[in-house]
């Protein structure tokens, strides 16, 4: 499968031209490629365009020859026969695949992002800025001019990161409940690298001679114990740097650039931006930004084999259960709830646990999303056969079988669930079949079975 983050935009390249907004125009050509189409449009109109190349028919060339033409009447001519659609937003002019007929105006279910990232001291373009959403394998990057654009993003909720290894990581939300164009604009700092901090703390970073080992603590924390994480390498192991305090047997791992996992079993590469990474004792805790990229399969087999161990590791998961909860769909997907009123996970073992629905712990906001709040831990059972690597640790005697059993505690009060099922981390802490797995069994949050084929 292509990475398609390749993003173009034409800009005027002549100053003082004021054709933005002419609405028609003479224009005359001969056997070119499209793309020059629209940079000979640029010249003649002030409009500049916005489109992934990979749209974009290959080896096709154009002649036209039109006077006095408006830009509607022109891309629909332009365009007929091709499966791209145009719309207009000021100066800019988007392209993108043309969704089938069938498809009605408030059926539509997918919407786009553009922006322009501009350094905050000198308002100077940023080029190469890597710019995704947080947990998908949607994103781009930004051209010579800093602009980028993300096409077919599922409505929803996201969390847009925009990265850059000079730069401070700049964070901000999307949210469209029905199809349309958002932009967002970024402003970024250079920033401050990270060694600086690991230099005042030297005196406590790992020998060279420990450092093998402490990255196999990390990747058995990290990637986790599961089929899954098995298969899975950690591309980049030179970028972490570990601190140990054996007093309190505390390691803490920092990574100057993302960490880089590859996910033989998922068929993903994984890029991974630390928050937090600590291990005390034998408690892990670490969170972060993921990005996702589907890797091209060998052989029709090969794909095959992952979209069943994608469905296999979705089912049963933090990110099915979170979308079965805000859909009121958990009995149907086959999930149980119960609260256990205690303080401690040591004290779970050995409370009387009650039984609750969804609107016990569950409100609608005015907003269309909502809030989660309850005391205590809330025990989720999943009524499917869970990991094999999972029923030695999780047998449930009572039943005779394995069950895949999680726990979830609220960390500082209520937690607020997007329509799509997205939370922001790090609002509850998980224990359990959740929290034994990890980036091993981990999958976009724009990942959904029925999209994916044989």
């Amino acid at each position: 499968m292509k990475h398609v983050c390749l993003f173009v935009l034409l800009v005027m390249g002549v100053l003082g031209l004021s054709f933005g907004q002419k609405r028609v125009f003479d224009i005359q050509f001969d056997n070119i490629p499209l793309d020059s189409v629209l940079t000979l449009v640029t010249q003649k109109t002030g409009y500049f365009f916005s489109y992934n190349s990979e749209i974009l028919p290959v080896g096709s060339k154009y002649s036209m020859n039109e006077t006095d033409i408006d830009i509607d009447r022109f891309l629909n001519k332009l365009l007929l026969g091709i499966d791209v659609e145009h719309q207009i937003m000021n100066d800019q002019i988007i392209l993108r695949t043309r969704l089938p007929q069938s498809i009605g105006p408030t059926e539509r279910k997918t919407f786009s992002i553009n922006g322009q990232v501009r350094d905050i001291d000198t308002n100077e373009p940023i080029s190469g800025v890597n710019v995704f959403l947080s947990g998908t394998n949607l994103g781009g990057v930004t051209d010579l001019q800093g602009f980028y654009m993300i096409e077919r993003i599922p409505i929803g909720s996201y969390e847009v990161i925009f990265s850059h290894l000079t730069y401070d990581m700049v964070f901000d939300e999307a949210e469209l409940l029905s199809q349309g164009v958002l932009t967002i604009n970024a402003q970024m700092k250079v920033g401050a690298r990270l060694l600086d901090t690991l230099e005042v703390v030297s005196r406590r970073l790992i020998g060279a001679d420990e450092r093998a080992r402490f990255i196999r603590i990390f990747e058995n924390e990290f990637l986790g114990r599961s089929s899954n994480a098995q298969k899975c390498q950690l591309a980049n192991p030179e970028v972490l740097d570990f601190i140990y305090d054996p007093k309190e047997d505390k390691l803490e791992v920092f990574a100057l650039e993302p960490v880089v996992v590859i996910n033989e079993m998922l068929g993903y590469e994984i890029t991974y931006y630390f928050d937090v990474f600590q291990k005390i004792g034998g408690y892990v805790n670490f969170y972060g930004k993921a990005r996702f990229k589907q890797l091209k399969p060998s052989t029709s087999k090969e794909q095959k084999r992952w979209i069943q161990n994608r469905t296999k590791a979705y089912e049963g998961s933090f990110l099915h259960f979170r979308r079965a909860l805000v859909a009121n769909e958990l009995k149907r997907e086959q999930f149980r709830m119960s609260l256990i009123p205690a303080d401690d996970i040591d004290q779970v073992a050995n409370a009387t646990m009650q039984k609750v629905e969804m609107t016990e712990i569950l409100t609608a906001l005015p907003s269309g999303n909502f809030q989660l709040n309850f005391d205590g831990f809330l025990l989720v059972t999943y009524r499917q056969k869970p990991d094999e690597m999972y029923n030695e640790q999780f047998f449930d005697e009572a039943s005779g079988r394995a069950m895949q059993r999680s726990f979830i505690r609220l960390n500082e009060g209520p937690v607020q669930l997007k329509s799509n099922g997205r939370m922001e981390f790090p609002g509850m802490a998980t224990y359990g079949y959740w929290y034994w797995e990890r980036i091993g069994d981990l999958l976009p949050e724009n990942y959904y079975p029925e999209n994916e084929s044989l």
